[in-house]
């Protein structure tokens, strides 16, 4: 019986930079859903867990916070890891945003995506991170 990748939600509302996210997702052998706002996000979560959110924090319409909230009133979707992708990284704390299950702060001004894939090397099995 062949295992299914695990799913990595990309929820940005800036499709070139979330293309790069899934991209590098693809690469690590892992299976990426993207979805352009946190609505969007909330549904595909419905759908199926992620083994991982990389999540922007500010886009239209409700903000990487509402999802961050809503993610902790349930007892499956709170032990998400979340990686936050935000252009405001500098003007945010990791041990502000670690309770709500973030695990990575990354600076879309400066980050390179092999960042993403180290972080999701973190919390997914080595044998399917490359």
């Amino acid at each position: 019986m062949t295992q299914s990748p695990p799913r990595v939600l990309v929820i940005d509302d800036d499709q070139w930079f979330a293309e790069l996210q899934l991209a590098a997702v693809r690469r690590a052998g892992m299976a990426p859903v993207y979805a352009a706002d946190v609505l969007a996000g909330m549904a595909a979560l419905d759908e199926a867990l992620p083994a991982v959110i990389i999540l922007d924090m500010f886009m239209p319409g409700g903000n990487g916070l509402v999802l961050l909230h809503e993610l902790q009133s349930y007892s499956d979707t709170a032990r998400i890891p979340i990686i936050i992708c935000s252009n405001n990284a500098s003007d945010m704390a990791l041990a502000d945003l670690a309770p709500y299950g973030v695990v990575a702060l990354l600076d879309k001004t400066t980050m390179h995506p092999s960042d993403v894939t180290n972080v999701l090397g973190r919390y997914i099995p080595s044998e399917v991170v490359t």
